[in-house]
């Protein structure tokens, strides 16, 4: 049987469709809510760890005290522990997922910048698999591309080794792959509908001006037309992802 951590940082960014993904292969899970106080381990027991969002920024460096101009506060002291423990994971052959902030510490935990992104991007736009995405051991359940959703302004630059997965208009690095069962998404694969809209009232993004960013009634327009075939994509790379495990 499987056993998979997943680490969430805030109450809003959570792993909504993977996690009844995650019951309906009987995988074992072990939160660690960092909302509710819980500390980042050292280690985790099982096979697979999964990190989610946060209004966290490491643009500038690997111990970056910069303020998120969506709201999030400084570089809190967890982001060094988790990051280490995502470097242990690495070098213990744990399955990893990370998606947004998730993905960005991935990023920085393997030696790769995170950067601000030209422009921010939120609500539902089309990534692209990249050409160096045809490599054998990348993921078969993805699709070529995908209309999905995004909530970020930050952005890594590719981890050396690693697979360039996809790239969407406003943002080059939307997705990398290391070996075969590290993946990061910038983009949120994971999200359900409770999930977007919480995202709608926890952060001001949606009211930015950016030929990337759609507003609220743009956002569930859209949603309503691109949800149900992102998480059937989902689905169809979890089974994946964990048949790797």
């Amino acid at each position: 049987m499987l056993h998979a951590t997943i680490i969430q940082h805030t109450a809003v960014d959570v792993a909504a469709s993977i996690r009844p993904l995650l019951e309906r292969a009987k995988v074992v899970v072990d939160d660690v809510r960092l909302d509710r106080g819980d500390p980042i381990p050292e280690k985790i027991q099982g096979d697979i760890l999964m990190t989610f969002g946060a209004p966290v920024s490491l643009v500038g460096s690997a111990s970056a005290t910069t303020r998120d101009p969506g709201g999030g506060s400084a570089v809190p002291d967890w982001v060094a522990a988790e990051r280490s423990l995502l470097r242990w994971a690495v070098d213990h052959d744990k399955a990893i997922l990370g998606i947004c902030f998730g993905a960005q510490l991935l990023a920085s935990a393997l030696g790769a910048k995170v950067d601000r992104n030209t422009v921010a991007e939120a609500g539902w736009h089309p990534v692209f698999q990249s050409k160096d995405a045809l490599r054998a051991e990348v993921f078969e359940s993805l699709p070529s591309n995908l209309t999905t959703f995004h909530w970020h302004r930050n952005t890594f630059q590719i981890p050396h080794d690693a697979t360039h997965l996809y790239r969407s208009d406003s943002c080059e690095n939307q997705a990398f792959q290391l070996g075969s069962r590290i993946v990061g998404f910038q983009f949120h694969f994971e999200v359900n509908e409770r999930s977007i809209r919480n995202f709608l009232l926890a952060s001001s993004l949606h009211r930015e001006t950016s030929v990337a960013v759609q507003d609220r009634d743009e956002i569930m327009k859209q949603s309503a037309m691109h949800l149900e075939h992102q998480q059937r994509c989902l689905s169809r790379f979890i089974d994946e992802f964990l048949g790797r495990c």
